[in-house]
């Protein structure tokens, strides 16, 4: 059962991995803008979790009196403010490097820094030396070997920021998401999440001035989030957050190894790659050896 439940996290993975590459072709070839490709997928993921999570016992007990309404708001905001900055990098920089920069990977250095700032948590050795580990495969990720310099640009300080907007996300309901069941907190979570940038696009514009191809890409990766969220979440219930973590964080290899198919199969797409793929792949295995011992080594 273990290994099936690994297996979950793994395939949920790989189809946010080809999420992610093929909104990076939407973004770069077909001019759709990162506020809908994040908004579609995200509140279409979130519709399908909440029916999941919810098809038997259809209660979520918060108190609206106290501050877990400001807890759950302060996920929802910054989780949704995490995933517009994340397609945006990916529209910059592509969804390879991104993901390798961003995903489970730097994100667990913020979690482990905010929880040790805000939540007095405590920061043993091997964390720091997790966290260490992580900064090292970051920074192989950024190198490239043609010029002989670290690339930092707009895309990469974005995935940066979205990887703190998801830790702060994460840090806000850290005291709520202990007192509910896990499943159903990501379900309400990430539907939320999809409603706040579904009003801020309503807003800002509209997905009916997008081709046939968009329209159908959106579809398509809605679809493919709403299965990754519910796999995600059968993998979390069956083998707890810190292995779901260690698993997860495949999903920036798998979108080189997405992102290399569908140019090898079709010569010509738009897809943007890091300047080395192979330093980078070495770089995210180093970063994932980190985030292992993140989860491995937790002070008690």
């Amino acid at each position: 059962m273990r290994a099936l439940n690994i297996g979950f996290v793994l395939v949920a993975a790989f189809l946010m991995a080809f999420d992610l590459v093929v909104s990076e072709l939407a973004m770069r070839a077909y001019g759709a803008d990162s506020l809908t490709m994040a908004a579609a997928p995200t509140i279409v993921g979130g519709v399908m979790l909440v029916a999941y999570a919810f098809r038997k016992d259809r209660c979520f007990l918060i108190d609206p009196r106290g501050s877990d309404w400001m807890e759950l708001g302060g996920n929802v905001v910054f989780g949704a403010l995490g995933a517009l900055l994340t397609f945006d990098s990916v529209a910059r920089i592509g969804a390879g490097k991104a993901m390798l920069l961003g995903s489970n990977t730097t994100e667990a250095i913020f979690i482990i820094v905010l929880s040790f700032l805000l939540l007095k948590e405590r920061l043993s050795k091997m964390e720091g030396v997790g966290c260490l580990v992580i900064l090292a495969g970051a920074t192989i990720i950024t190198f490239n070997p043609s010029s002989l310099a670290f690339e930092l640009g707009l895309g990469e300080l974005e995935i940066l920021l979205a990887s703190l907007s998801y830790a702060v996300s994460v840090v806000c309901a850290a005291d709520l998401v202990r007192r509910v069941e896990p499943t159903k907190f990501v379900a309400v979570s990430g539907f939320l999440q999809g409603v706040i940038l579904m009003i801020f696009l309503l807003l800002v514009g509209s997905i009916g001035g997008n081709s046939p191809e968009v329209l159908f890409i959106i579809i398509l990766t809605g679809v493919l989030s709403g299965i990754a969220f519910l796999l995600y979440a059968m993998g979390l219930k069956g083998i707890g957050a810190s292995l779901t973590s260690v698993v997860y964080s495949f999903v920036g290899i798998f979108s080189l190894m997405i992102g290399a198919l569908f140019i090898w199969a079709m010569p010509g797409l738009e897809l943007v790659f890091p300047p080395s793929p192979l330093l980078a792949s070495i770089g995210s295995a180093i970063a994932i050896a980190g985030v292992y011992l993140l989860n491995k080594y937790k002070a008690k």
